[in-house]
């Protein structure tokens, strides 16, 4: 039987060698998309186990073109072995082109994040990275298989985290909260928004996945409730661009008035988003909650009218262009075979 950590070094190795979803997150916590580099799309070359030049192994070590990436996993009750720290930072300062993460749990990482590594990954991303992006291709027959394997890579990483209070069923207050939720959206746009198939999940969920379906490929927007934000990510555009396509359309007193171009918390994608509407809970009252959730569904239907029109042609084309899964990712090459054979036997 394989290790925790064992198994984590695939599982990281697997996403970096297929530069899926999390694989995105693992780069742009290395270099931040500011310092204008993106995670590469290249075949990225991943190696586990190798010897640093200080002494010690690194879990998985990833090259891109020039750039080097270095990521040491951590499962619940790891540690560091004497030196182990140090020799990354060294590793690094010896090559600019070479950056560190340390993946770990959450809560974990809460305790080591004074440690001198470029960037801290929560496997607890590296999960949610790949439950969006099985969403956004949920119900494509084509990419079925792709959705499939999506969801079941965020199942493992979902073992390493130690939060287990967000299950796969909601709880009867998510229920209901839920089904009033999915009423008003069919209401308000006649069921051109739908909450996509993981919304609202799990005990004390904060955000719900609204799909507009008159949109092709039916983008997700994320509705940030408990804190009143509408965020619609744009992947495969930098902030940029973005920001230079979204300038040139005339928005005083239309529908967009109220949103901007905002790099997004994760620093992956760019996304619009729109932060002025009312806050609300799941545990709030009804009529309150009703009332948050009809002004999110106006701005999110107003949202989904205006990208139809003319004079969001280049948006909405930056925006259906780029969507992850509207083809199958190239099969990537390795220093060890990736996603077949004793490596991953069960992936």
């Amino acid at each position: 039987m394989r290790s925790p950590e064992v198994e984590l070094d695939v599982l990281v190795a697997h996403e970096l060698a297929t530069c899926s979803p999390a694989a995105a997150v693992i780069w742009t916590k290395a270099w931040r998309p500011e310092e204008g580099l993106m995670p590469p799309r290249r075949p990225v070359t991943v190696e586990r186990h190798t010897q640093r030049y200080h002494g010690g192994e690194t879990d998985v070590r990833a090259l891109a073109g020039d750039r080097t990436l270095l990521c040491e996993n951590k499962t619940l009750g790891g540690t560091f072995e004497p030196g182990q720290v140090e020799s990354y930072a060294e590793e690094c300062r010896r090559n600019p082109q070479m950056r560190s993460v340390l993946i770990a749990p959450r809560s974990w990482l809460a305790r080591h994040r004074a440690a001198p590594f470029d960037g801290f990954v929560e496997v607890e991303e590296l999960e949610s990275a790949l439950r969006e992006e099985a969403d956004a291709i949920a119900g494509d027959v084509v990419l079925a298989e792709l959705h499939a394997s999506y969801e079941h890579r965020a199942a493992m990483f979902h073992k390493f985290a130690e939060d287990t209070a967000r299950t796969t069923v909601p709880d009867a207050l998510m229920r209901a909260f839920q089904e009033r939720y999915e009423a008003i959206l069919a209401e308000v746009s006649g069921r051109q928004l739908a909450l996509g198939p993981r919304s609202l999940i799990g005990k004390g969920a904060g955000h719900a996945h609204v799909r507009l379906m008159a949109i092709p490929r039916a983008p997700i927007v994320m509705h940030k409730f408990t804190v009143g934000i509408l965020d619609l990510r744009f992947r495969g555009v930098d902030v940029g661009e973005l920001d230079h396509l979204y300038a040139r359309i005339d928005r005083e007193d239309g529908p967009m008035v109220h949103w901007r171009v905002n790099e997004q918390e994760d620093g992956i994608w760019p996304v619009l988003r729109r932060d002025d509407l009312t806050i609300t809970y799941a545990d709030t009252d009804e009529l309150q909650a009703s009332l948050a959730m009809t002004e999110a569904a106006a701005a999110m239907l107003a949202l989904s009218d205006w990208l139809r029109s003319d004079a969001a042609t280049r948006v909405r084309d930056a925006l259906v262009r780029n969507r992850k899964g509207s083809s199958r990712p190239p099969r990537r090459q390795s220093a060890e075979p990736v996603g077949t054979g004793e490596l991953f036997p069960d992936l």
